[in-house]
């Protein structure tokens, strides 16, 4: 599986998250507060790994 791939199906995860968060009231309150617990960490965590510049590992001439 890509990058890409993966990167598709956390986005759909946040914005799953963020639709949930902003409608607290159609959804169980209990499950809602449970949006922002390790999975969800880790979610961050990976975009942000993403995100952050790529080290060079070439050796320069």
């Amino acid at each position: 599986m890509t990058e890409a791939f993966f990167r598709e199906r956390l986005q759909a995860i946040i914005d799953w998250a963020d639709l949930a968060m902003k409608n607290r009231a159609e959804f169980d309150s209990h499950g809602v507060r449970n949006l922002d617990g390790p999975v969800f960490d880790a979610a961050r965590e990976a975009l942000a790994a993403a995100q952050a510049p790529a080290v060079n590992t070439e050796a320069k001439s």
